[in-house]
Parts: structure tokens; C-alpha cells; sequence
């Protein structure tokens, strides 16, 4: 993900909440074939369980570290 709304708001966040952390999640620089528009953010992982498998993750490795 480059030069996206993430990349934008997390310039933003550095700027003026320095100790804030921001996790990017969104397209890929690739392409997604064509397909539905369920398929495509499956494979993107920007469906519902792809965002919770990511939430989870982050979560999961924060609790890891402390």
C-alpha cells in the first residue's frame, strides 16, 4: 500500500499524536483480478473476516509484547 488514504492519515497521526501507533490495512500494490466485489476484498483480506483476522493479529502480538 503506497500513497493511499493509510499512508496520508499516518503522516497526519506522526505530525501531531507522535506516540500514536497507526496499522495500515488496505489494497495491495498488485493487481486483484476481476471478479465479484465479495471475491475481490476476500482476496485483498478487507472482508469482514479478513479485518477481524488482522485485528486479531495486532491484538495478538501487542499482548505477546508486553
Amino acid at each position: 500500500m503506497t500513497n493511499g488514504f493509510g499512508a496520508m492519515l499516518s503522516a497526519a497521526v506522526a505530525r501531531h499524536e507522535p506516540g500514536v501507533r497507526v496499522i495500515a490495512h488496505g489494497v495491495p500494490d498488485r493487481i486483484v483480478h476481476a471478479a465479484s466485489r465479495a471475491r475481490q476484498l476476500a482476496a485483498c483480506g478487507l472482508d469482514a473476516e479478513g479485518i477481524a483476522a488482522r485485528v486479531r493479529s495486532v491484538h495478538g502480538s501487542e499482548a505477546m509484547a508486553r
